[in-house]
């Protein structure tokens, strides 16, 4: 029985060996288990963001309104919402799981487009952050399936193992994505997202109903 001594104390050695043996390899376990937005779903923001929200590490200025600028301040959570309101889920319907941002860039115009977030078994999410090799494997299949690149980066080139890798399907297509978040913000209760859409809107639609 190896132990994590046996793996010189790499974490990822390890998840690298059990996954090399059970689902072959890291990659194509990402390409099982991250979840993406159908493309016809994204298509209807042209790859925008959602809310006009911006990320803050801080926890006291976590809801902060910044008028001049037209956004809020939040923390993941509104990542959160945009993929779950969009596929109209619940929280409390998903467990250890994280949403992950494909390219890590606290801008407006990417923090909550669906085009940049995938979900994935909290097991693996932390490789969205640190590992190179899955970072460029997730660049590339935005660009594949959304045609998504944030301005200033190169379009990603194609990984050697993309087209063996299985992936899982798509989240069910949404065909009127407007309607659908429309519907959920009337009913969501206070929460960072909703003092956002009601103080500059959001991509989609407007806030008279709020």
């Amino acid at each position: 029985m190896k132990t994590l001594i046996d793996f010189n104390f790499n974490g990822y050695a390890v998840l690298q060996s059990i996954l090399d043996q059970t689902h072959g390899g890291v990659a194509q376990a990402f390409a099982q288990f991250a979840l993406f937005s159908h493309p016809d779903t994204v298509a209807q923001t042209n790859n925008k963001a959602l809310f006009p929200i911006i990320r803050t590490r801080n926890n006291k200025d976590r809801g902060k309104v910044l008028i001049d600028e037209k956004l809020v301040l939040c923390d993941n959570t509104s990542c959160h919402h945009a993929f779950l309101w969009t596929h109209s889920l619940k929280s409390e319907e998903i467990q250890d799981v994280q949403f992950n941002h494909v390219y890590s860039i606290n801008k407006p115009e990417y923090y909550t487009s669906l085009a940049n977030i995938c979900v994935t078994p909290a097991f693996l999410a932390k490789l969205t952050d640190g590992n190179d090799e899955i970072k460029a494997l997730l660049r590339y299949r935005v660009w594949d399936i959304y045609g998504f690149v944030p301005e200033g980066f190169e379009i990603p080139p194609k990984p050697t193992q993309y087209d063996e890798l299985k992936w899982a399907p798509f989240m069910p297509a949404v065909p009127d994505l407007k309607t659908t978040i429309t519907e959920r913000l009337k009913n969501c209760k206070s929460n960072r997202t909703l003092t956002a859409v009601r103080e500059f809107g959001w991509l989609l639609g407007d806030v008279s109903f709020i």
